[in-house]
């Protein structure tokens, strides 16, 4: 797990064994990424909750800056080939994303070991990548089944954090 800090650690710092316990309870769970894919099909294919709570669930507000919405623990981002709903998570050296067709049956599940790699332009704000633009391709293979077009920065379904103090600090190394 490497954490870049938007060039603010240059070798990018090895975050790979530290206490999680800063995260709270976001750092407590582990899985893999089919343990991901299954509970989102699981989820949005109607397996875990009645009709009427994953409509709240999925009742959103726009996310600031970007083109996702988010509603009780799931954003909805809306591709070339539809909607698409998931969750990201990140701490240092680390980023998941999963994001899964409404129904369930088209999925994709990412794990980052490097973070922040990106370097911030003037307005303190990501520069976007080759990395950036290989994975959207990478994803819009996943979930639209075509070869994919990298969308602008702004567009992103996945929102970064604007600067380097957004960068939360580990209790322990």
């Amino acid at each position: 797990m490497y954490e870049a800090g938007y060039g603010g650690f240059n070798p990018p710092r090895d975050f790979s064994v530290y206490n999680m316990s800063w995260a709270g309870t976001a750092g407590s769970l582990v899985s893999t990424m089919p343990d991901l894919n299954r509970f989102y099909r699981l989820l949005l294919g109607g397996g875990l909750l009645a009709p009427a709570q994953l409509q709240q669930m999925k009742t959103t507000v726009p996310i600031e800056g970007s083109m996702a919405r988010y509603g009780l623990g799931l954003f909805m981002t809306k591709t070339p080939c539809g909607e698409f709903w998931g969750h990201n998570g990140l701490v240092l050296g680390a980023m998941t994303w999963s994001l899964s067709s409404p129904d369930g049956q088209r999925q994709i599940s990412l794990g980052f070991n490097l973070t922040r790699y990106q370097k911030l332009n003037g307005n303190n704000t990501p520069e976007p990548s080759p990395i950036d633009a290989a994975m959207d391709v990478h994803v819009a293979q996943a979930l639209c089944g075509t070869d994919g077009i990298p969308r602008p920065v702004e567009q992103r379904a996945l929102p970064l954090p604007a600067t380097q103090q957004d960068l939360p600090q580990p209790a322990h190394r």
